[in-house]
């Protein structure tokens, strides 16, 4: 995903699997808990069970996609974030 720091969202640039017009339109925020940590730790986050944590923004929309476990990592240069980088998977079981 790419940050598009005048609107604080984080847009969905690439990606293999997802419904048709998402790649380049569909963003989700970036002030969410996970974003936020994610933005302020530069550590990457883990998600698993999706389905059965409180849903933000970022979770809905990849619910609504079949994903049930995620992880990111940010991407950034010295003074500069770029976005991040989200491997995501349908599967049960947990990402480790």
């Amino acid at each position: 995903m790419e940050y598009i720091p005048t609107e604080n969202r984080l847009l969905v640039r690439a990606g293999i699997g997802w419904h048709e017009g998402v790649i380049g339109v569909a963003s989700v925020g970036a002030d969410r808990l996970a974003s936020r940590v994610r933005l302020r730790t530069g550590k990457p986050v883990i998600s698993n069970h999706l389905e059965m944590k409180n849903g933000s923004e970022l979770r809905i929309f990849l619910i609504e996609h079949g994903i049930r476990r995620a992880m990111n990592v940010i991407c950034k240069a010295t003074v500069r974030l770029f976005g991040v980088l989200e491997v995501d998977s349908r599967s049960e079981g947990r990402v480790q």
